[in-house]
């Protein structure tokens, strides 16, 4: 399962090197990998937190429920764009 979201994770970053300049290309990947990194560990942090309220392994429990929710959310948005049939 986690082979798979890297993989997915693989396809947004295509994207992401289509939309952004060339020119700011390694800055915008520098930025996007902090921004990457500080979320997991507040990620992280979250789930350690809940887990001393709480028993740790329903505080991973409840932190998988929220990616698969969070990943169902932004299926549409992050959807490929229909390609248009040639005439």
């Amino acid at each position: 399962v986690a082979g798979a979201g890297l993989a997915y994770q693989l396809g947004l970053q295509r994207r992401f090197v289509d939309a952004v300049p060339e020119e700011v290309r390694g800055q915008a990947f520098g930025l996007q990998t902090a921004g990457l990194m500080s979320g997991q560990a507040a990620g992280a942090a979250l789930v350690g937190a809940l887990g001393e309220v709480i028993a740790p392994a329903q505080a991973i429990a409840v932190a998988g429920a929220a990616g698969v929710l969070v990943a169902l959310a932004l299926t549409p948005a992050l959807r490929p764009a229909p390609e248009r049939a040639a005439i």
